[in-house]
């Protein structure tokens, strides 16, 4: 059975545990998944004041502002007590087992074949490898939506490597143009919103914030087996596999979001004039959202 949002999960579990004490079957399986779909609820809660500005959710603590949404999914199966001990104590030590099933049916009945110690064609076993354990690493650099007032302001007053890559990418701005301080905003910007309606600045501080970071987690040993890039983050994850210098990478994420600054006014005007001369690429966040055309509607 599948239930969702919250406390229904809830409720899924105790209509399983009523059906084994009923005796209606004698293992169960109770789920529950969060989905976040449209940004309409996301955007209601911002404007209500619901969603904590740190993205952070912090119950009963007195530092409290909020709350954070994410997206989940939990699954769990349960038996009686005394049975699903008993099969416990049968089990070695990390051992696992999949069962291939073509339809969902197929799959409970091998599984309460395997239960009942029948042999089940389509089952394979194994057992984790003991001692080490190789875990690969991935670094996803994400694109627009993820600026906000106050970002990386921790890590600039604790991280002192951090601070001194920040100010190496600051000098590379103020070398290519850039009249505004990257040091500035990071650290003493005011405005909450310069951020995230100016696009040249909120390129440029995701982009280098993810760039130092690459630097940073390199100074704690920390290497990515393998690294993912989308629209902004594609810059950050360029640099963090050597295809583009520091420099260069500044210099890429600065030419981009100043073309992006002049393009906002040509963008509200169509929207204002004539809406079905563009489409809807893709939503980053409730207030940053890409979009796509034939490129002489654009230019």
């Amino acid at each position: 059975m599948a239930s969702f949002l919250y406390s229904s999960s809830l409720y899924a579990v105790q209509v399983a545990c009523d059906a084994l004490r009923g005796g209606a079957c004698d293992t169960a399986i109770a789920g529950g998944v969060d989905i976040i779909l449209t940004p309409s609820v996301t955007i209601g809660f911002c404007q209500a004041g619901m969603l904590s500005p740190e993205g952070q959710s912090k119950g009963f603590d007195a530092s409290a502002d909020g709350y954070s949404r994410s997206e989940d999914v939990g699954t769990v199966l349960l038996k009686p007590l005394k049975r699903a001990i008993a099969e416990l104590q049968n089990l070695r030590s990390n051992k696992g087992a999949v069962i291939l099933a073509k339809t969902r049916k197929e799959f409970v009945n091998l599984l309460q074949r395997n239960s009942n110690r029948e042999n089940v064609d389509t089952l394979i076993e194994g057992k984790a490898p003991e001692g080490n354990v190789i875990m690969r690493l991935v670094f996803v650099f994400s694109g627009m939506g993820t600026q906000w007032w106050g970002m990386a302001r921790e890590l600039m007053n604790t991280q002192p490597l951090f601070k001194k890559v920040i100010q190496r990418i600051d000098n590379y701005l103020g070398q290519i143009g850039g009249r505004w301080s990257l040091i500035q905003m990071l650290t003493e910007e005011t405005d909450k919103n310069r951020i995230s309606n100016d696009t040249e600045m909120s390129q440029v501080c995701i982009c280098s914030v993810q760039i130092v970071l690459v630097e940073l987690y390199k100074h704690y040993g920390v290497i990515p087996s393998a690294i993912i890039g989308h629209s902004v983050g594609e810059v950050a994850a360029a640099y963090a596999v050597r295809l583009l210098s520091m420099k260069n990478a500044v210099k890429v994420i600065y030419k981009r979001g100043h073309l992006f600054r002049k393009k906002v006014g040509l963008v509200q005007w169509l929207l204002e004039f004539n809406p079905r001369c563009i489409d809807v690429a893709a939503i980053n966040s409730p207030t940053q959202i890409v979009l796509s055309r034939k490129t002489e509607l654009i230019n």
